[in-house]
């Protein structure tokens, strides 16, 4: 099996665009398996979202006096 990779989005219809380049590389009605690998939230933006919601957790309205300073 030969394989071909690349980076793409889906167009309006929700459907994937080969890249011109391969087009020629596939035959019409050619068997082809297809995985999708959708781009995760990264790590680090995960750990920043998680310390912001728990440092405002410990929050208290006795701290503000410390806001204006």
């Amino acid at each position: 099996m030969k394989a071909i990779e690349f980076n793409t989005t889906l167009n309006n219809n929700k459907r994937i665009d080969i890249p011109a380049r391969f087009q020629k590389e596939i035959e019409k009605n050619d068997a082809v398996r297809v995985l999708i690998l959708i781009e995760e939230e990264s790590d680090e933006r995960t750990w920043k979202k998680l310390a912001a919601s728990s440092f405002l957790k410990g929050y208290s309205d006795k701290d503000s006096i410390y806001d204006n300073a």
